[in-house]
């Protein structure tokens, strides 16, 4: 199965630590293994644990990062060894997170996963498109239920093992004082703080779950074909 639902949980949240981390390529484990790519389809793109990433995965993750580097602003066209190296951290973090979820206690109900398989299908009412996205990934719905199911259990584990640091104030204040010099009418500081706040959390969290996958690479046996 392509996990499709599953890594989409954490794109966003690995992108900008993983463009900007210093030691990407093997997340500073002695117990990782980086081996140049062959280009053969049949070859694992990544084997983290005894599980494979595949390569169709790997190709299918470096189209969605190339498209997070436009939404940033940023020309994937100079950026080509980054995507590559950033789509497969993320898959390999996204992987060791499931692992982790999976060897835990933690319960997941038939109810929730049909509320989340309905809302999901809420998004893809037109036409065919219901259709078209099984289709285009390869699934059946009880697949997708599957991949919910995952999903959901990783994130009750994200929500249990990842300490996400409160935002005070005074960080919202500096924030806001940033942004004021940078734009015009950006509006009192009480009318943004909220709106901040969210984004800094946002901020956190994501950095908190890098961190965490850091630790879990570092116990990690991976090795890495491209």
């Amino acid at each position: 199965m392509k996990k499709v639902i599953v890594i989409a949980l954490f794109l966003t949240a690995t992108l900008l630590a993983a463009c900007s981390s210093d030691d990407s390529s093997n997340g500073g484990s002695d117990n990782s293994e980086q081996s140049g790519g062959s280009g053969n389809d049949s070859t694992a793109a990544a084997v983290v644990n005894g599980e494979e990433i595949s390569q169709d995965q790997f190709e299918s993750n470096v189209k969605s990062v190339k498209q997070q580097y436009e939404q940033f602003g940023m020309d994937p066209s100079e950026q080509e060894e980054q995507i590559n190296q950033t789509a497969i951290d993320q898959l390999i973090g996204t992987e060791l997170v499931i692992q982790k979820a999976n060897e835990s206690d933690i319960e997941v109900s038939e109810d929730e996963v049909n509320k989340q398989f309905e809302q999901m299908k809420t998004q893809y009412t037109e036409n065919d498109q219901w259709d078209q996205f099984l289709e285009e990934n390869g699934m059946t719905e009880e697949e997708v239920k599957q991949e919910l199911k995952t999903s959901a259990k990783v994130q009750k584990y994200v929500d249990n093992n990842v300490d996400v640091p409160e935002v005070t104030d005074e960080e919202a204040k500096k924030q806001y004082d940033t942004m004021a010099g940078q734009q015009e009418d950006i509006g009192d500081f009480e009318e943004m703080k909220d709106q901040i706040k969210q984004q800094l959390s946002s901020q956190k969290q994501s950095q908190a779950v890098n961190d965490h996958i850091k630790q879990l690479r570092e116990e990690a046996d991976i090795t890495v074909n491209v």
